[in-house]
């Protein structure tokens, strides 16, 4: 056993943190630094703005100024327009009139999407078309354009009554102006307030797809309630799992990372400060991509037990991601807490030698898939049918391009097993080398950053698309003449008993797309086969329990997979 750096901190009671993010409300910190927020309060206020100027514009009569003339009046506005001009008056004509009507309409027009583009703004909202139409700016466009078009038609409109006044001057010699009122600047002033929120909301940040996914669990860990734990936990530990959202948490002494996925990561920066436990591989990445001083971060050991602050623990493999690791927990008292992070059961956990014949006192459980709609194969057949997939797709066309959909860190075993079998190197670019770079010496094939030297690439899993492929095979017009990709997620197939054969590929031109239901969590089966072989006295859900009734529908599901094997009665 070894002895990992401790501080000497004393013992203190589980219920505040041994998985502070998901289960305690009691070490909760605002993420509100955190939440991206749809909100764009500099937008709105120059929206405000030009609601406020085309409403002033509407109201002020003076749009025009006239001088030297035969018109009676000084001034010519939008009223003219309504009132409509008479065969003898002499300050608008009938074209003139239906010009005001115009600019009018626009205006109003300009009004409207201004004030639409406000309430967006202010109200943030998030609807995916709604939140698509304020990230964008298309009702502040539209503003815009209203604007300059009403503006356009002004200026028309002062050249119409220009030349009425010219015909119908009371004395030959005198000068004839017509000059914009304040009206006319008001309306401008719109349309530039709203070139502006266009620009607050276009050249803002927004999150991608990955980082919305870690924004949507946090939202979600947020609106938990509080779950405590019983009192025959109350000698635990001061350590914190997965919780770096809520900044520094009282009396926590150390923080444990399951794995390098932003949803778990979240809130770690080169600012932490307090020690850091993970496994080597996760340590490696955490140094490279979050830049958290080195003598803050610890790496333990796999499958060895290690003191920390008088605690031993043990790390096992989660059979997720890459260093992505099960932390099992022995107080002194013998008592054992199991987290699981994210995690894909297997029957292979059955047989680990910390886990056997252990009692597990509370086990925080990876849920993500915990309903009876989500089966999958095993990793092995999804990826032994994308290697023979690509193997056809070669040798029907040796200028096939093959592409891998993946995550940061993940689904490595799926382009690995394609470039072993293969015998080509893996085409990435230069972050995910570095990332590779990370995991060794666990990666055996070669990588490239030439992918023209190479018939296998990897890309984004957002960029899965039949747009994206077209745009990437036409990136390489000459060398390749078609693109098979695949998408492998645990969100392909859902309900019924799915089978690779059952996969197949969707067409569109040069572009064939596969999704795989390949998953690096596990199924629902397999949630209940591990947990009824582990028999914990406690099981805490960790994904998906955003409401009360959400998860006292997971506990009864915890009931019946107890009651099938008649163990021990699960505590709520």
């Amino acid at each position: 056993m070894k002895e990992a750096e401790t501080t000497g901190v004393d013992l203190v009671s589980l219920n505040n943190n041994m998985y502070a993010s998901h289960s305690y409300s009691a070490c909760r910190r605002p993420l509100s630094r955190l939440k991206y927020s749809e909100r764009s309060l500099a937008a709105a206020l120059l929206a405000a703005a030009a609601v406020t100027c085309v409403c002033a514009a509407l109201a002020e009569p003076t749009w025009f100024r006239l001088h030297g003339g035969s018109c009676p009046r000084d001034r010519v506005g939008i009223s003219d327009g309504l009132q409509g001009g008479g065969g003898k008056d002499l300050c608008v004509s009938p074209q003139t009139v239906l010009m005001l009507r115009v600019v009018l309409a626009f205006s109003l027009l300009a009004l409207l999407c201004s004030l639409a583009g406000f309430l967006l703004d202010i109200l943030g909202p998030k609807q995916p078309v709604l939140k698509v139409t304020r990230r964008y700016a298309f009702l502040h466009v539209l503003t815009v354009l209203h604007c300059a078009t009403a503006v356009g038609f002004c200026y028309w409109t002062s050249e119409l009554l220009y030349t009425l006044q010219v015909q119908h001057k009371m004395h030959r010699g005198s000068q004839v102006w017509v000059h914009f009122g304040f009206s006319f600047y008001l309306l401008a002033a719109a349309g530039g307030c709203s070139v502006l929120a266009s620009a607050a909301n276009l050249l803002r940040h927004h999150p991608g797809p990955e980082e919305e996914q870690a924004l949507r669990l946090l939202q979600s860990m947020e609106q938990a309630d509080e779950v405590d734990l019983p009192p025959s936990t109350t000698h635990g530990t001061r350590f914190s799992v997965d919780a770096f959202s809520y900044g520094d948490i009282p009396d926590s002494s150390a923080y444990f990372l399951s794995h390098f996925h932003s949803d778990h990561y979240v809130g770690l920066s080169q600012r932490f400060h307090h020690r850091l436990y993970c496994s080597q591989i996760t340590g490696n990445l955490v140094n490279l991509r979050l830049r958290v001083p080195a003598q803050f971060v610890h790496t333990l050991p796999m499958d060895e037990p290690c003191q920390v602050d008088g605690v031993t623990i043990t790390l096992i493999e989660a059979n997720h991601c890459p260093g992505s690791v099960m932390l099992l927990f022995e107080l002194p008292d013998r008592t054992c807490h199991l987290h699981t992070g994210d995690f894909r059961a297997s029957p292979a956990m059955e047989h680990h030698p910390s886990l056997v014949g252990r009692v597990i006192q509370t086990l925080f459980l990876d849920t993500t898939y915990c309903n009876p709609k989500y089966e999958f194969p095993p990793q092995e057949q999804a990826v032994d049918f994308v290697v023979q997939r690509c193997e056809a797709a070669i040798c029907q066309d040796p200028e096939t391009l093959l592409v891998i959909g993946a995550y940061s860190v993940g689904k490595e075993k799926v382009f690995l097993g394609v470039a072993e079998r293969l015998g080509v190197p893996v085409g990435m670019g230069c972050e995910r080398v570095a990332v590779m770079q990370c995991l060794q010496p666990n990666i055996a094939v070669s990588t490239t950053t030439v992918l023209e030297n190479t018939c296998l690439h990897v890309l984004p899993m957002a960029k899965l698309n039949f747009k994206a492929l077209k745009e990437h095979l036409n990136a390489f017009k000459g060398r390749f003449s078609r693109v098979v990709a695949f998408r492998p997620t645990g969100w392909t197939i859902k309900g019924g008993n799915p089978t690779m054969a059952n996969v197949y590929s969707n067409v569109r031109g040069k572009v064939s797309l596969y999704g795989i239901p390949y998953s690096e969590h596990s199924s629902f089966s397999e949630l209940r086969r591990f947990v009824q072989w582990l028999r914990p006295r406690r099981i805490i859900p960790t994904v998906n329990v955003s409401n009360e009734r959400a998860r006292r529908a997971m506990m009864e599901t915890f009931r019946q997979w107890q009651q099938h094997v008649g163990g021990r009665a699960l505590a709520l």
